[in-house]
């Protein structure tokens, strides 16, 4: 029989007599065979040892003692669901606004530095806008408004704000705004006013101005206050 089928044989317990008087007689004359034997040997009682402490382990779980449910942690499981709930809303909240504001924000272009290109003041306050140095423009357009109280000072002192990220400051900005032409600063005050308020996640003050906008009779900015509205 071959040497491998003589050591399976053996440990399946299918040796006839036969079989095991020539298992001995290799295990005395064969010092290989004899090794192979006892390693084989060494790593079934192995295998079978640690099956025996998994069966035991198994076996555990099954004398556990029941937990029972209490109603403390009932309220906890219930606290960490409202929580999640919470924050699921919370965070789909913040995700809307800030979608809305990065789609419909831009910067409202320049259309005064060509009429005040005598005001020193003024036209370095637009190069600054036009360059994008809104940190610079906004602290000129600033002192711009407090020299002489123009409607485009303050106005574009407001985008600036945005521009900045200083988002509440926008916000009251453009609340106290009172404009001595309502074309065109009065209705683009609105506009970023309502924006500024999507920023901040204040979306129900943010409709009321948008209504306002979207009413307007003869308004430039209907049809996008009508968009932003369905999207709210």
């Amino acid at each position: 029989m071959d040497k491998q089928d003589l050591i399976d044989n053996y440990f399946e317990g299918n040796l006839s007599k036969e079989d095991e008087l020539e298992l001995n007689q290799m295990l005395e004359l064969d010092a290989e065979f004899a090794e192979e034997f006892v390693f084989q040997k060494e790593v079934r009682k192995a295998i079978h040892l640690r099956e025996r402490v998994a069966l035991k382990d198994e076996l555990k779980t099954y004398h556990k003692p029941v937990k029972v449910f209490s109603f403390k942690t009932w309220f906890a499981a219930a606290a960490v669901l409202i929580l999640g709930a919470f924050l699921w809303v919370y965070l789909s909240s913040n995700n809307l606004s800030e979608e809305l504001y990065t789609a419909y924000y831009q910067p409202f272009p320049n259309v005064v530095s060509p009429v005040v290109r005598g005001n020193t003041s003024t036209s370095s306050a637009f190069e600054a806008y036009e360059n994008e140095d809104y940190i610079k423009a906004e602290v000129l357009f600033r002192n711009q408004y407090q020299k002489d109280q123009s409607d485009y000072s303050y106005f574009y002192w407001g985008v600036c704000l945005l521009e900045n990220n200083k988002i509440d400051d926008a916000v009251a900005h453009f609340e106290k705004a009172n404009y001595s032409s309502e074309v065109p600063w009065k209705e683009n005050n609105d506009w970023y006013h309502a924006l500024a308020l999507i920023k901040n996640e204040k979306l129900k003050e943010a409709k009321a101005i948008l209504e306002k906008l979207r009413t307007l009779e003869g308004g430039l900015l209907q049809e996008k206050a009508t968009e932003l509205l369905q999207r709210l």
